[in-house]
């Protein structure tokens, strides 16, 4: 008997050695910056981008690329965008007992931007177990052009030459482990076009209307341009590849390389016209509509009462943990909070965005427009209040952001009075 019990808890504890052995190796050690954005400087400013699952891509550099155009919209945003907004607001009623015929609501929103993206560098990068590809890019206020990436310890010895400039890149597959050297050596070409200096402009809209009596036509479309344009070649740029290292984690393969470009041999890239294209579409299916009323309710009663905007804490008590806490209560500070869901990463990014970015521009800057017409032929009488907001961006910084469990994209954006 006494034999059997302890073959028994010897199992009882292989079993949950085992266990616990396997939980460690899957819990993956979080990045400071990816649980919250570093505080920028008096030199440096900094910008977290996030993509989607990395099993949505054809490749890693793919997703690498949707997490770029995040950084690039925010830095865009910090630099100095345009957003132009016009929210109205139709009542029509009857005129011969004041009842309600029709209420019908519609935002229009507009984002430009034309921006050089030199300086722009990316000092770090991870992926969390979900295959959500999150990048660190840092923007030197004070002109600075030597930057250093954020080291792995494996490469901590490695011999800095400072006539180079050093790019960390990686490449994960699940399937094909041969092709990924290649594409790390693409990804760290990106790298070092956009620190280069590449133009990029943006045109997007977002547009959302309601009726509350034909609540079935509601119509919520967000549409818009982005491009890049340089004069240099992202193929011609000669990385050197300095070290590497593979590892495999999982089912997945990785490669991380250190690769470097020359000081010197800069100026002497040949220029090539090239131009990536990118065309963003999204449609939303109305989960966000709720959401976007509120933020509207928000906006109102911060424009009509001059209300601190966290004092509205019925709205606030309906925001998911994580952004409630967040919410500024400093008087130096304008906040904004959007969101979207049910679109991809790229889309979700940028509408949430605009968004809050929207709501801090009405309360810097809105214009009201209040008109009344009556048809007595026809027995009503039809009101339309109208706010309208231009204001340039620079300035305002994503500080939180969130995806949330549904997931949907929550962000909290601020800009200093």
């Amino acid at each position: 008997m006494k034999k059997i019990t302890a073959i028994f808890n010897a199992s009882v504890l292989i079993f949950f050695v085992f266990a616990l052995n396997n939980a460690c190796r899957r819990e993956l050690p979080v990045p400071h910056w990816v649980q919250e954005a570093p505080q920028n400087t008096d030199s440096l400013v900094y910008f977290v981008g996030k993509s989607e699952r990395s099993g949505n891509y054809h490749n890693y550099l793919e997703a690498k690329a949707d997490a770029l155009v995040d950084v690039l919209v925010q830095f865009a945003l910090y630099t100095g965008a345009t957003i132009e907004d016009v929210y109205r607001d139709y009542r029509v009623e009857n005129i011969e007992d004041g009842s309600l015929t029709a209420t019908f609501t519609d935002s229009n929103t507009q984002m430009v931007f034309t921006i050089n993206s030199a300086g722009l560098y990316q000092q770090s990068e991870w992926m969390d177990r979900d295959g959500i590809l999150y990048v660190l890019y840092s923007f030197p206020v004070d002109g600075s052009t030597h930057p250093r990436p954020d080291i792995p310890e494996f490469w901590r010895n490695h011999q800095f030459d400072i006539d180079r400039i050093y790019f960390t890149a990686r490449a994960v597959s699940a399937q094909n482990a041969d092709n990924l050297a290649h594409e790390a050596q693409q990804s760290a070409q990106l790298q070092a076009f956009i620190w280069l200096g590449a133009d990029i402009s943006g045109n997007f809209t977002d547009y959302y209307a309601s009726d509350e009596f034909n609540p079935e036509i509601a119509l919520d479309n967000f549409e818009g341009t982005f491009y890049i344009l340089s004069s240099v070649d992202m193929q011609s740029i000669d990385v050197r590849e300095e070290a590497n290292r593979r590892t495999r984690e999982g089912n997945r393969h990785h490669y991380y390389g250190l690769f470097s470009i020359s000081t010197a041999a800069l100026e002497r890239i040949p220029a090539y016209n090239y131009l990536s294209y990118f065309i963003i579409y999204g449609r939303g299916d109305g989960d966000s509509r709720d959401i976007f009323a509120k933020q509207i309710s928000i906006n109102n009663d911060f424009f009509f009462h001059d209300a601190p905007f966290v004092s509205l804490s019925g709205v606030a008590e309906g925001l998911p943990g994580g952004i409630r806490e967040r919410l500024s209560t400093s008087e130096d500070i304008l906040s904004g909070i959007g969101t979207e869901k049910n679109a991809s990463m790229q889309v979700q990014n940028i509408r949430a965005a605009m968004r809050a970015v929207t709501v801090i521009a009405r309360a810097i800057d809105s214009q009201v427009q209040e008109i009344m017409t009556e048809n007595e032929e026809e027995q009503y009488r039809e009101y339309i209040s109208a706010i309208t907001s231009s204001l340039n961006t620079s300035g305002v910084f994503r500080y939180y952001d969130v995806l949330h469990d549904d997931n949907s994209s929550w962000q909290i954006w601020h800009l200093a009075r």
